[in-house]
């Protein structure tokens, strides 16, 4: 949200000050990415008085807040991050401190515990995968077993051969998302018509 924010001020800025061309990935990046070109580029922009320097200084102060442990501390933080931002007139800069203000409570949850959801969007990525790969399929069945087959752990699928029709799915699903190379060989351990 911040990098859509400072971007949406260079674009706005940009109309009436050509100083910033060819400058967007330069404010999108963090300061330890930069190149030595970039980094020139940058510091002698950033003491500029232009609102997307201003922007991009609110970027780098949101940032800190990740490396707080404290709750307490990190709430003050949080809390002293909206006053400045709610009043730098800027007004992307504005509307994204009310959203910030607005899951503040989110957002200290994640520094108490810790957490964060890479790991849901990473197998939602997949789960939106799968469903786009499996358009021909006939059942939704179908559909829902790759889904849980992507997600699984490779090592610990095993076939049995009591369960025969389940055996001809899981194959027929493998094929048809050309994922047969993870799939069990067939033979007559594990597999059977």
């Amino acid at each position: 949200m911040m990098n859509a924010t400072i971007d949406d001020v260079r674009r706005k800025e940009y109309k009436t000050n050509k100083i910033l061309r060819k400058t967007r990935f330069i404010w999108l990046k963090n300061p330890e990415n930069l190149s030595d070109k970039e980094k020139k580029k940058l510091h002698s922009m950033k003491d500029l008085d232009i609102k997307t320097a201003k922007a991009y200084q609110f970027k780098l102060a949101l940032q800190r807040l990740w490396l707080l442990k404290d709750l307490v501390a990190a709430q003050n933080y949080l809390n002293t991050w909206y006053y400045w931002a709610a009043h730098s007139k800027i007004e992307e800069i504005v509307k994204l401190a009310e959203t910030v203000h607005t899951h503040s409570y989110g957002i200290l949850e994640a520094i108490r515990t810790g957490l964060n959801n890479s790991v849901a969007e990473g197998l939602n990525n997949k789960v939106k995968t799968v469903v786009k790969r499996s358009y021909g399929f006939k059942t939704a069945k179908y559909r829902n077993t790759m889904i849980y087959l992507v997600r699984a752990n490779w090592s610990c699928l095993r076939v049995y051969p009591h369960n025969v029709e389940e055996n001809r799915n899981y194959h027929l699903a493998c094929e048809s998302l050309s994922l047969s190379s993870f799939a069990p060989r067939p033979n007559r351990e594990f597999f059977c018509y």
